[in-house]
């Protein structure tokens, strides 16, 4: 049923094959937030987490985490 209405109403993306976890972006938080509501009405719940926006050309963190030529 919470599937359905992201198909009507949000983008929908699923973080793993098997489901259960999932990215909205956030323009739909509106709509996230009525779902979380009716979900807490129901005894239910969504975790949720921001993701901050990221730069355009990143801060080359991972790059220096990883060996020289990895990843290939």
């Amino acid at each position: 049923m919470i599937q359905k209405l992201f198909d009507r109403h949000a983008d929908l993306f699923p973080v793993r094959p098997q489901g259960g976890c999932y990215f909205a972006p956030h323009r739909h938080a509106g709509f996230v937030d009525k779902v979380q509501v009716m979900l807490g009405r129901l005894n239910g719940q969504i975790l949720r987490f921001p993701v901050r926006p990221g730069r355009a050309r990143g801060t080359g963190a991972s790059r220096r985490r990883w060996p020289p030529g990895w990843p290939p």
